[in-house]
């Protein structure tokens, strides 16, 4: 009889408890797993770790022939040995057409908005082209004003125009390459270039230059 009864128990507690595992079980495959997303039709959301299971079972792996390489960074570094301003006669612009000062003479007000750019000696990326720009204190691209914030007056019986030079920094100086790997504690220069350039000065909205007025 007692051997009966414990069967019983055992039968009971048998019963109980698969169901609570089960239950457990499937709880925890319906959670959220904490570190990972997954991404369907350009589309991001959380992943079950039960939908994580099953995706790692049509995972292909390939056993890989040799050690992933570690990843590193590299950069680069403008040191400029010679750095002057000078007005750019090369491009000095008329930014009005010729205007006939005719009997009483004549104003011109405002002109032609032009854009200058920078130039480099070097063929280089616009990321590097940027860094050297700001280390210089120049830009890569600027345009004047067409406004003048001046009134320029053509003489009587004379033809005149106003022209533009823009201001430049030329420099010229190192361009450093520098290369972090991924265990070092400090990078170390790979190479370095010899490099000059020319950018046009804005400290404004506008180029930084001279308008003058030119009669013939």
């Amino acid at each position: 009889m007692k051997k009966l009864f414990h069967r019983f128990i055992c039968l009971l507690l048998t019963v109980c408890i698969i169901p609570v595992y089960q239950s457990a079980v499937a709880a925890d495959n319906q959670q959220y797993l904490e570190n990972a997303i997954l991404v369907e039709n350009g589309i991001p959301r959380p992943i079950t770790k039960a939908e994580y299971e099953l995706l790692l079972e049509g995972i292909e792996v390939d056993i890989p022939t040799s050690p992933i390489e570690s990843r590193g960074i590299s950069f680069e570094k403008f040191v400029p040995e010679v750095t002057t301003r000078y007005l750019n006669g090369s491009l000095k612009t008329a930014v009005t057409p010729l205007i006939n000062g005719e009997n009483s003479g004549s104003k011109i007000y405002y002109g032609e908005s032009i854009t200058f750019t920078a130039s480099f000696s070097l063929s280089l990326s616009s990321d590097i082209k940027k860094m050297v720009a700001v280390t210089v204190g120049g830009a890569l691209s600027a345009a004047s004003n067409s406004s003048f914030q001046a009134v320029f007056e053509v003489p009587p019986h004379e033809l005149g125009r106003v022209v533009f030079t823009p201001f430049y920094y030329k420099s010229s100086g190192t361009l450093q390459h520098w290369y972090q790997g991924e265990h070092e504690l400090d990078p170390s220069l790979s190479d370095e270039e010899f490099l000059t350039t020319d950018l046009p000065i804005q400290v404004g909205k506008f180029a930084d230059g001279l308008y003058e007025l030119e009669t013939i």
